[in-house]
Parts: structure tokens; sequence; C-alpha cells
């Protein structure tokens, strides 16, 4: 039975823990809107230069075709596009790119901080309840600071405690590991809000990405089945405008042959705006890599599931390990698909000459 003192102990200890768990997700926040405000100038603008090819292209054929007189027509069409182009992206495609990757990497390092204090791992790991905030402030002090080396956030250790994984083994052993006060709250928490929900992020995200990289190989298939047809027909009409009309005037095999000459101009840079469009969103890679994490995470999370029947069952003795373990072998495998993301998106530069 509690004491009024150890009521009012747990009480200090629920508010110090919500004080820096708040401290964090506003921190997040403020990332996180920042990664998708880089993010959305980054797809506008690079979307804006894919189509820009196709455009022109089509303003090309048009004025062949169509308005041979008109000598300013495809000037101002591709001046208003050009002017849209800067217009939406300010000309900061790789500045909006890097800025995105940066953030988000910021943002999602901090939702991880979160589950640490809760789980009370990793810089967490020996935090009094008095000594919580300071600790959360240094830690976001890190954060803004890390400049170029944001990398070497996603590891799971620190220049103090070295590995945390190895730390926690340590402080198992000497009696110094920070207890989880509700840990049955805590473990719901974690696989509800944080393994759970990743697992079915990638999954969906998965699945979204999968669709869209078949949707676009579909349009270069579609550009290329439709250019062998028009090739047959232009064969066929070239053919009957030398042989005779094959049941067509010749004021509608001419405007037919136009016709087919502007598809003919069109459809090569629609085929290749579909190839650079799944470049520019990565839709075949991110597919494949968040499908793994996802069934990497289904395993980790049989694994709590097996944990909390334990605890049920009433043989917690090594619960609170069991669970401090399972944090940090989630993190791992979340920081890993993070840096494998950054592999697959980060920003590419030229290499300077000799």
């Amino acid at each position: 039975m509690s004491t009024p003192e150890t009521q009012r102990t747990v009480a200090r200890g629920t508010w110090a823990e919500k004080e820096a768990r708040q401290t964090i997700r506003d921190a997040c926040s403020a990332y996180n809107q920042a990664a998708e405000r880089y993010r959305d100038q980054r797809r506008r603008f690079g979307v804006m230069v894919v189509l820009a090819s196709p455009f022109a292209v089509v303003l090309t054929a048009l004025q062949q075709h169509y308005f041979p007189a008109e000598s300013d027509f495809r000037a101002a069409g591709q001046l208003v596009f050009l002017v849209a182009a800067v217009a939406t992206g300010f000309l900061r495609l790789g500045r909006s790119h890097e800025g995105w990757i940066a953030n988000r990497l910021r943002a999602e390092v901090l939702r991880r901080e979160e589950f640490l204090v809760v789980a009370r791992v990793g810089p967490y790991l020996t935090s009094t309840e008095s000594a919580l905030g300071s600790h959360v402030d240094a830690r976001l002090l890190r954060v803004r600071s890390a400049g170029s080396d944001i990398l070497d956030l996603l590891d799971l250790e620190d220049a103090e405690s070295g590995q945390w994984r190895h730390r926690l083994e340590d402080a198992h052993g000497d009696g110094t590991g920070a207890p989880v006060s509700d840990l049955q709250g805590a473990m719901r928490f974690y696989l509800d809000q944080r393994l759970d929900e990743q697992r079915r992020y990638f999954e969906r995200e998965g699945q979204s990405k999968r669709r869209w990289d078949r949707g676009y190989e579909r349009v270069v298939r579609a550009v290329m089945l439709l250019a062998v047809v028009l090739s047959a027909i232009q064969v066929t009409a070239l053919w009957s405008s030398h042989h005779g009309p094959l049941g067509a005037g010749p004021h509608v095999q001419s405007r037919l042959l136009d016709a087919i000459d502007v598809l003919s101009l069109i459809l090569p840079p629609i085929a290749a705006a579909a190839v650079a469009l799944r470049a520019l969103f990565e839709t075949h890679r991110l597919a494949g890599s968040y499908a793994n994490q996802a069934h990497g995470l289904g395993r980790i999370q049989a694994r709590f599931l097996e944990l909390q029947s334990q605890i049920d069952l009433g043989r917690p003795e090594t619960a609170d390990l069991g669970f401090k373990r399972l944090v940090l072998q989630t993190e791992e495998s979340l920081a890993a698909e993070l840096r494998n993301w950054w592999m697959i998106l980060r920003p590419q530069r030229p290499a300077a000459g000799p």
C-alpha cells in the first residue's frame, strides 16, 4: 500500500515525464512542419521541371502543324511555363531537397526521444525524475546543433555511455537503471503508438509506392504500344498516299498525318517524364525497403506480445529488462531504415573537377 509521500513522488514523476514528453513533441512538430514545407517545394518544382520538356515539345508540334504563321506562339507558351516553374520552386530544388531530408531526420530522431523517455532507455536509462527535464534539454540541443553530423543522431549510442544496448546490460547488473514506473501502461503505449503505428505506416506506404511504381510502368508501356500503333498507321497512310487513298480523301488523309506527326513528337517525352517522375519519387526502391521494414517490425511485435503474455501470467521478474531490450531492438531497426532512406534520397552533388 502506497504512503502519501510515495503518492506525491509518483505524481511528481508523472508530471515531470509529461512535461518532458510535451517538450519533445513541440520540437518534433516544428521540424515536422519544416520537413513537409520543404518536401512540398521539392515536389512542386521537381514535377514542373519534369513536365517542362513534354510541354515544350507539345508547343513545338502544335506550332509546326497548326500555327505555322504564329512565330510567337511557342516562345510565349514556354515563357509562361518557365515563369510558373521558377515561381513555384524559386529555383531551389537542391536546397528544398536538402532541407526536407535534414528536417525529416531531426523530426524522426525527436519522435524517437519520447519513447526513449517512456521506456527509460538510452540517454534516459539512469535519469531521475528531477533530472529528466535537463536531460531532455541537452538532447534537444544536440539535435539542433548537429549540423552536417545529423546522421550520427541515428546511432543508438553517445559519447558519455557508449552503445545503449551494452549500457543497459551494465545498468541491469549494477542496479543503476531507472525502472519503468508503469510497465504495463508503458508497454501498451509503446506497442500501440510506436511499434504498431510504424509497422502499419511502412505497410501502407510500401503498398502505395508499389501502386505508383506500377502506374509509371503502365504509362511507359502504354506509350510504347501507342507509338507502335501510330507508326503502323503512319506507314499505311504514307503507302496509301502513293498508291491511292484507302477510303479517305486527300484532306482527311493530310489531317491524319499531321495528327500522327504531333503524337509521334509528344509520346517520347511523355514516356521520359514518367521515368523521371519514378526516379524523382524513388517509388521502386522505397516500395521494397518499406515492405521489408514492415515485415521485420512484425516479427518484433510478436516478441512484444509474447512478453506481454508473460506479464499477464504473473512472471514480471525480468519483464522490465525484456521490455527495454525490445525497445532498443525496435529503435535499431527503425534507425537502420532511416539510414537506408537517406541513402536512397540523399542529395547528390557533382564532384569538383581537377
